[in-house]
Parts: structure tokens; sequence; C-alpha cells
């Protein structure tokens, strides 16, 4: 047989952080004279020096490859085994680029209302550590890992004239998503 293989795949993590490309989308026409009755696939698991040369480490032979966080922003490298009724086997080689493109986004946080007098004397209300001991800190929520971010808060008052202090945060994942909404609490 004659393996061919897509050479320019690009597949998106999904929201468990998973991806599979199965053989038929590695697949680009690969073909036979008798016809080929079983494709199957694997990737570059990881790299390692065996002395002077480097050796390529691959995942078992499947019906898919699969992808993970840990891939995403990365080029894997792909193989896609033809074999044909007479026990004959081609193989060809695919790049797969995996991309993260979901935002994270930011939780955890209730609205709290407390007497200005339980503050300690030296408050202030952009000390964010200060903030974050009294009220809490903000969870990032993504398929891969984030992290939220504390920005600056906004102080006001309310129509009775009580002080109010906005807290804002935003989360940003290992891909450099960014959250599409900023969550407060107040």
């Amino acid at each position: 047989p004659i393996a061919v293989c897509d050479t320019g795949i690009e597949v998106a993590l999904g929201t468990s952080g998973l991806a599979r490309v199965w053989t038929m989308s590695l697949d680009n026409g690969s073909f036979d004279n008798c016809g080929i009755p079983e494709l199957a696939a694997r990737r570059v698991v990881d790299t390692i020096s065996v002395g002077p040369v480097d050796s390529l480490v691959y995942s078992d032979w499947s019906d898919y490859v699969q992808f993970d966080c840990m891939d995403a922003g990365m080029e894997i490298l792909a193989q896609l085994r033809t074999s044909d009724a007479a026990g004959n086997v081609s193989i060809c080689h695919a790049r797969v680029t995996v991309v993260d493109r979901m935002a994270p986004w930011c939780g955890g946080l209730v609205d709290q209302t407390v007497a200005c007098s339980s503050l300690p004397t030296d408050f202030l209300t952009t000390n964010v550590r200060q903030l974050t001991e009294i009220f809490g800190a903000a969870t990032a929520y993504d398929n891969c890992t984030a992290f939220a971010q504390e920005l600056l808060p906004e102080t006001g008052t309310d129509v009775d004239g009580n002080c109010v202090i906005t807290r804002r945060f935003t989360a940003v994942d290992a891909s450099g998503n960014q959250a599409l909404q900023i969550f407060t609490q107040q």
C-alpha cells in the first residue's frame, strides 16, 4: 500500500481538555491495488536521548491519536499505518497542531457586607493582599490550567452613603486565552 497523510491538521482541545484525531482524518488518499483493510495511527509521546542520536517514543497503534492540555500550542508528529490484505505495510507522517481556544472564566466568590469597624486599622481598598485575606480569592475555571488575576478594585458609595468596594477579576489560561467577562465581587 501507499500511505498518504494529510499534512496540515489542526485540532482544538474540547471542554475536557482532550482531542482525538481519527485515522480517517489523518488519511489523505492512501491506496493499494487490492484495497486497504486496516488503518492505524499513533503519535510521538516523548523524545529521549540515546547517546548521540535522539529517539522518538510513540504511543500504541490505535484507531485514533489523542491529545491533551500538555500538547496545547505544540506541533505533534503522528503516523498513519496502512496495511493491505497481504500484510504489506506503509507508514506516512503528519504534523498535528494542537490548539486551545476555550476562554477561562472566574467565579467562587459572593458579595459580602461588613461593618467598617471590623476592618483592620491599616485597611487599604487598593491592597489586593488584604482584600484576598478578608474577602477571599476568586477561582479560575478552564478546560486546561488557568489562574485568576485580580484587577485594581473600584471604590464608590451606594445610595445610602455606604462605601462599596467592587473587586474585579479576570482569568488567563496557559495558552494565553483570557476570560470574556470580568467577574466582580462587592
